[in-house]
C-alpha cells in the first residue's frame, strides 16, 4: 500500500509540473484568417492575407507562418585553383518552404524568443544538415540569405497592430503578404501570447495554397516528365523566336 501511495504522489507531482509548464489557456488568444485559401495562377504576383484576433491586454502577440517542410539540396562552392566551383552537395531536411514571423513594435528587441520556441533560432534547431560534419551555423546562415532574397524567410517587426477593447482585452491585426515565389501546400499559422517572459497561450490555424489547373499541369509535367518538359520549352522558345524575327523583318522592310 505504501508503494502505491508513493506512485500516486509521484504521478500527481509530474502532472502538476506539466500543467505549470504548459500554456494555461487563461489568456486565450483567438485568430481569424481571411481568406483561408490562396490560388496560384499563371499571373500570380503575390497575395495579402488579413490576420486578426483578440488577446488579453497584458499579453504580447507573436505570429509565425510555416510553409510545408521540404528537403532542399544545394551546392557548396569553393576555390579550385583560380576558379570558384561546386565542391560539395549539401542537403537541408525539415526546413519549411516559408517562414515569416510578425511582431509589434512593443515587443522587447532583447526578448529571448529562442528559449520560448519562437523565431529563427528555434527554427534552426529543427533543421538537419547533411553531411553531419559541416558547420551547421554557417550553412544555415547561407540558407537564410537565399531564402530572404526570395522573400520566403523574414521577421517583420511592427507588422502586428493593436486596438484597445473592453474587459481587459485588445484586438490585433496584421497583414500577411505571401510572395510570388510561394509553393502549394498547407501553411501553418501559429499565434503565441507572451506574458511575463513565457508563452501563456498558443493557437494554430491553417492556410491553404493551391495551384490552378494550368499551373498544376505545368508543374506536374516538369516534375514527372522532365525530358518532355525540357523539349517542349525548347520548341516553344524556337517558335517564339522565329515569330519575333519575322515581325522585326517586316517592320524593317517598311
Amino acid at each position: 500500500m505504501a508503494g502505491k501511495g508513493i506512485t500516486r504522489s509521484f504521478a500527481g507531482f509530474v502532472l502538476a509540473a506539466v500543467a505549470a509548464a504548459a500554456p494555461t489557456g487563461a489568456d486565450a488568444v483567438e485568430l481569424q484568417v481571411s481568406p483561408r485559401g490562396v490560388q496560384i495562377g499563371v499571373f500570380f504576383a503575390g497575395r495579402s492575407v488579413e490576420l486578426s484576433g483578440v488577446a488579453d491586454a497584458s499579453t504580447e502577440v507573436v505570429i509565425e507562418v510555416f510553409g510545408p517542410k521540404e528537403a532542399s539540396l544545394f551546392h557548396l562552392k569553393g576555390r579550385v585553383g583560380p576558379l570558384w566551383l561546386n565542391v560539395q552537395e549539401v542537403e537541408l531536411e525539415y526546413a519549411p518552404h516559408l517562414y515569416l514571423m510578425l511582431t509589434s513594435d512593443e515587443l522587447d528587441p532583447a526578448a529571448a524568443l529562442g528559449e520560448l520556441d519562437l523565431g529563427l533560432e528555434h527554427l534552426e534547431r529543427g533543421i538537419v544538415v547533411r553531411p553531419d560534419a559541416l558547420d551547421k551555423d554557417m550553412i544555415f546562415e547561407q540558407f537564410l540569405k537565399l531564402k530572404r532574397s526570395q522573400g520566403l524567410y523574414e521577421e517583420r517587426r511592427g507588422a502586428v497592430v493593436y486596438e484597445p477593447l473592453a474587459d481587459g482585452e485588445r484586438a490585433f491585426r496584421a497583414e500577411l503578404f505571401l510572395p510570388a515565389s510561394i509553393g502549394p501546400g498547407a501553411y501553418r499559422i501559429v499565434t503565441s501570447a507572451l506574458d511575463g517572459g513565457r508563452v501563456v497561450d498558443r493557437t494554430v490555424g491553417d492556410l491553404w495554397v493551391e495551384e490552378t489547373d494550368i499551373v498544376k499541369a505545368i508543374h506536374d509535367l516538369a516534375v514527372d516528365h522532365g525530358l518532355i518538359y525540357g523539349v517542349a520549352c525548347v520548341l516553344i522558345a524556337l517558335v517564339v523566336g522565329g515569330i519575333i524575327g519575322v515581325v522585326f523583318k517586316r517592320v524593317g522592310a517598311h
